[in-house]
């Protein structure tokens, strides 16, 4: 159908996937990791559409601040003008991790 790529390919092409392509659906029935190439029955009419189920954790490490976010304070005890600092922004080296957990059918129209 076309190619896919490779950091995308296990978030769209799975065993059991729906895959959309010009409008048509595919289901994907087998991959052949060796030759990097996903087998695929259709197009068919299905009532369902999956979706891949993922974690992604990401780990930071010397993060720095990248300046510091005051908002006005909406504390009724707090002087007027006084202002708290919410979750500020950082920056630096970061590793993100995405765990591909499966996938789930969803009814069309939702």
């Amino acid at each position: 159908l076309e190619e896919v790529e490779e950091w995308n390919a296990f978030y769209q092409i799975y065993e059991g996937a729906t895959y959309m392509n010009n409008g048509r659906t595919f289901l994907v029935t087998s991959l052949d990791f060796s030759t990097r190439i996903a087998i695929t029955k259709g197009p068919v009419r299905t009532d369902y559409y999956t979706s891949v189920v993922d974690k992604t954790t990401i780990e930071t490490s010397a993060a720095m601040l990248a300046y510091p976010a005051w908002i006005p304070s909406r504390s009724k005890t707090a002087p007027s003008g006084a202002r708290r600092l919410v979750s500020p922004p950082h920056f630096g080296p970061a590793t993100v991790y995405k765990d591909y957990l499966g996938y789930s059918k969803l009814a069309r129209g939702t």
